[in-house]
């Protein structure tokens, strides 16, 4: 028989009705008391028979799908709160934006959801999916969070009565207009886009072909993602080259290629503003090599790694829809745009502890000039380099070795330079 009962709920700050589930909990006791006790709640409600003793502890956790939630969506309102045009306005929000878990909100913060879209890494390094806040606590600042500690834990009081009730507020790290429990993708008209092969470039043996992605009608958005699938035994992606928008620095846009055949592609205004594509503009181009003997490009979107939309100023969500269009549909890009899309750089792993290696592939030997700047602009290291035609292994050795924070390496080439943002996390 119990006699002292514990009963727990973890509901969504923004639907106190709702429950999240699959959450792990702690019951700890005073040390040297065995009165702990692990588990884990499928429902998000529950109880537990507590033990005679006082002290206790009792700790939610759950970090499991960091990506559950997370868009190109929430960059854009992060960028808006950090420009001052349209703050979070809520405590919860705030700590949601905290993606390092600095109590701060920064460009740090952007640039590790923006790793997590493009799947260049699988988890929050210094931050767990979901946080939990005694539903009790009142923030002493509202428009500060982290002006004090707030309660992720509740103590529990094992006076009288025989029941207790502990209620906490979760919240989802990097969701901040709280799409983490629904499926807010529409099912009304779709945002159209088109794909096709450039004419006049035959495809074959070392071959490049140059894809546009472009919009089939004017398109107005403040940000937009998507995920691509192709043959990799066909052909080899060497460059996504995002049009249109001013860039900033490869800050709000990027692209990558988790896996050979998948490539990740976002994009957001970088004044935290919109951008009208008009029919027939390109979204960006796909440099292609082609491997073998072929008569064309093909690929598709891929929703079961990203989902591929766009988001108007006010968050309204639009599915995209890719077809194939016509060659030449669009204007081919520059023949100097096409020789600076022969080259590619990658960083790996990213995010890392501070020790990484550079892959730099280049289609003729020549010098490489690196900087690295840290997340104020300020240059930290800089190096020169010749390199080989082919893929380039630039290793540990060679490369400095940084403190957690983030940084920008800045990569320049007779063809063209790139800005590859790293993230250095301090979980060893």
């Amino acid at each position: 028989m119990c006699t002292k009962e514990f009963f727990y709920q973890f509901n969504p700050w923004w639907e106190p009705t709702a429950t999240v589930t699959d959450v792990l909990y702690k019951l700890t006791g005073p040390v040297g008391v065995v009165c702990d006790v692990t588990g884990l709640s499928p429902t998000g409600a529950g109880s537990l028979c507590l033990c005679e003793e006082e002290g206790l502890g009792f700790t939610p956790t759950k970090d499991d799908n960091p990506l559950n939630g997370v868009t190109t969506y929430d960059l854009v309102l992060i960028s808006r709160h950090l420009l001052l045009i349209e703050p979070l306005g809520n405590p919860y929000r705030m700590i949601a934006a905290d993606a390092n878990k600095s109590n701060s909100i920064g460009t740090v913060d952007i640039l590790q959801l923006r790793t997590l879209i493009l799947g260049i890494s699988t988890e929050l390094p210094d931050n767990t999916s979901w946080r939990f806040v005694d539903a009790d606590f009142v923030f002493p600042d509202p428009n500060n969070p982290f002006f004090s500690s707030f309660p992720e834990f509740v103590d529990v009081d094992n006076s009288p009565p025989a029941s207790h009730v502990a209620t906490f507020r979760a919240l989802k790290v990097g969701d901040v207009n709280e799409s983490a429990l629904y499926d807010l993708r529409p099912a009304g008209p779709a945002a159209g886009i088109a794909y096709a092969v450039q004419a006049g470039v035959a495809a074959g043996t070392d071959a490049t072909v140059s894809v546009p992605v472009y919009a089939r009608e004017t398109l107005t958005a403040s940000g937009w993602q998507m995920a691509l699938r192709y043959d990799p035994a066909r052909f080899k992606l060497k460059n996504v080259r995002i049009t249109g928008p001013e860039l900033a620095g490869n800050l709000n846009n990027g692209w990558y290629e988790p896996t050979p055949g998948e490539v990740r592609i976002l994009w957001f205004d970088a004044e935290a503003q919109t951008y009208t594509y008009h029919e027939g503009a390109p979204l960006f181009y796909l440099d292609m090599e082609a491997l073998d003997q072929t008569a064309g490009f093909t690929m598709d979107i891929d929703e079961q790694v990203l989902y591929a939309e766009t988001y108007d100023s006010n968050g309204a969500v639009r599915r995209f829809a890719l077809e194939r269009g016509v060659a030449n549909a669009v204007q081919p890009p520059a023949s100097e745009h096409m020789s600076a899309s022969l080259w590619s750089a990658r960083v790996y792993p990213n995010p890392n502890t501070g020790v990484f290696r550079l892959h730099i592939d280049l289609p003729e030997a020549g010098g490489v000039t690196l900087q690295l700047t840290d997340q104020h602009g300020s240059a930290i290291h800089r190096q020169e380099l010749k390199l080989l035609k082919g893929d380039n292994l630039i290793g540990p050795d060679k490369l400095p070795r940084l403190q957690p924070g983030a940084y920008i390496l800045h990569i320049n080439t007779a063809l063209g330079a790139q800005q590859i943002p790293i993230i250095v996390s301090d979980r060893r």
